[in-house]
């Protein structure tokens, strides 16, 4: 059963006592308890398990999500953040059994935010405007797609370092746009870029489900 999170204050005040970080200092361990005793109307059962990267699904209307927010979270399965716009650098690092990811509202991704995700196949970033920074998706090996919905720059090739079998999937007036931009031209030099009209099977399920539930709005 998913963990459900409305209180945007609240998470992000706790993906800021289990980084350790306040801005930009650092924290002991011994300071922790008084750091997250402090959080106001705390969720015990939220914090134990954040805290002890035992979460296994969450769905949260936060608008953004910290640095590290869910970094080791391995036993994570499913993250629903259908009002995130930025997901922080390493948001999500080393969530190996992460399959499911729903961010229709993003625009930004960061470095590292899916690194070492093991059992990641498939991913829509519908609104992704900015892949920002190197090994995004570095060693997600079962990654076989990734469909973007709006045109996106690249940062670094390296993004997908780790990710050989991952195709990136734009839309169809947007393949001509990605064979000269920066970076993405390497990628669509060695066949890594197709338009979305060649989806099928569950990547076309995928991307046909999340544009019936996060319309575009006007």
């Amino acid at each position: 059963m998913a963990t459900r999170v409305i209180d945007d204050t609240k998470l992000q005040n706790i993906a800021v006592a289990i980084q350790g970080k306040d801005s930009g200092g650092t924290m002991t361990v011994d300071e922790m308890p008084t750091r997250i005793a402090a959080i106001p109307t705390q969720d015990n059962t939220l914090l134990d398990s954040l805290i002890s990267r035992n979460i296994t699904s969450i769905e949260s209307d936060v608008t953004s999500v910290g640095t590290g927010a869910f970094k080791w979270c391995s036993n994570l399965t499913s993250a629903i953040l259908s009002k995130a716009t930025t997901l922080g650098v390493s948001a999500f690092d080393g969530c190996t059994h992460l399959t499911n990811i729903e961010v229709p509202k993003v625009a930004t991704v960061n470095a590292s935010c899916f690194y070492d995700n093991l059992y990641l196949t498939r991913v829509f970033l519908q609104s992704v405007t900015a892949l920002n920074g190197s090994q995004i998706f570095r060693d997600c090996s079962r990654l076989t797609a990734v469909i973007m919905g709006k045109r996106a720059t690249l940062t670094n090739v390296n993004t997908f370092a780790g990710a050989d079998n991952a195709v990136i999937y734009v839309q169809s007036d947007d393949l001509s746009w990605y064979s000269t931009a920066a970076n993405w031209s390497t990628l669509y030099a060695n066949n890594r870029i197709k338009s979305v009209s060649e989806l099928s099977g569950d990547s076309l399920t995928l991307y046909q489900q999340q544009l019936a539930k996060y319309p575009e709005e006007e």
